[in-house]
């Protein structure tokens, strides 16, 4: 490894990262709606007999505490980014640090998934505009929120 892949390793691992909301408003587009298709059947079934539209923070709250234990929410055939965003949601899109994605599909999900890549790679994979629905933390607060 290079000196710069040590650098961007070192650096990545101090950044948090989450799901970021205001990507989507600002693209039309609906984090809501989205976080819907990642609702196991049984919680997918609840939501449509309440026949409301109920909150994102509920919607992640279910998709947290049940979605996300089911066989099969995230596979060793699962894309990396696929994967990551998964991971996000099943954390209640609370930001963590890049080890914490990296050690979640194994010690929190209870899945035998092999690591996809490195800091440096994984870094390298979500940068630029065609990830910006995965940021991190410290973004700046102008176009990008920061955790409360």
């Amino acid at each position: 490894m290079s000196v710069k892949e040590e650098e961007i390793t070192a650096e990545q691992t101090k950044t948090r990262w989450f799901i970021d909301p205001n990507w989507y408003e600002q693209n039309n587009r609906s984090l809501y709606f989205l976080a819907q298709g990642y609702l196991c059947p049984k919680c997918a079934k609840q939501l449509k007999a309440k026949g409301k539209e109920t909150s994102l923070s509920k919607l992640l709250s279910n998709i947290k505490d049940c979605c996300s234990h089911a066989p099969g929410y995230i596979t060793k055939q699962s894309p990396i980014m696929e994967s990551i965003f998964r991971i996000l949601l099943a954390n209640g899109n609370q930001p963590l640090h890049l080890d914490e994605l990296g050690n979640k599909p194994n010690e929190c999900l209870g899945r035998d998934i092999e690591h996809h890549a490195g800091a440096s790679s994984w870094h390298a994979r979500t940068r630029g505009p065609s990830h910006s629905r995965v940021t991190h933390a410290g973004a700046p607060s102008a176009t990008r929120p920061r955790p409360t």
